[in-house]
């Protein structure tokens, strides 16, 4: 249940926002479930940080609906686009640990309406 309807003075999330968040952060957690189903599979750095743009693409164009809780967001584009260049094995493990990072703080603003 979301907070806004248990308290009538907070203004209710705007349902478009939330529903392109939810599907950038489907989008995420199926890259996440392909790393770990198939161990040979690296993403590359553009599948990455797809994300990172749709995201700050929802930002740019909703900044007052998101205003209150963009921090999770803007922590997310930061997850998504601050993974270091490493061996080909590690560098899995990272972008893996980047996308979990991201998954759970676009999870954090869905949560915060």
């Amino acid at each position: 249940m979301c907070a806004a309807h248990a308290q009538p003075n907070k203004k209710p999330r705007d349902p478009m926002v939330h529903q392109k968040i939810d599907h950038i952060k489907m989008g995420v957690d199926a890259l996440i479930s392909k790393l770990q189903k198939q161990t040979s599979f690296t993403p590359t750095r553009d599948e990455v940080e797809k994300f990172a743009v749709q995201i700050n693409d929802v930002i740019m164009k909703n900044r007052d609906k998101v205003r209150a809780f963009e921090s999770y967001l803007k922590a997310a584009i930061i997850d998504l686009t601050e993974v270091p260049e490493m061996h080909p094995q590690m560098q899995r493990i990272s972008f893996l640990t980047a996308l979990q990072d991201a998954s759970q703080k676009l999870q954090l603003f869905l949560n915060s309406c």
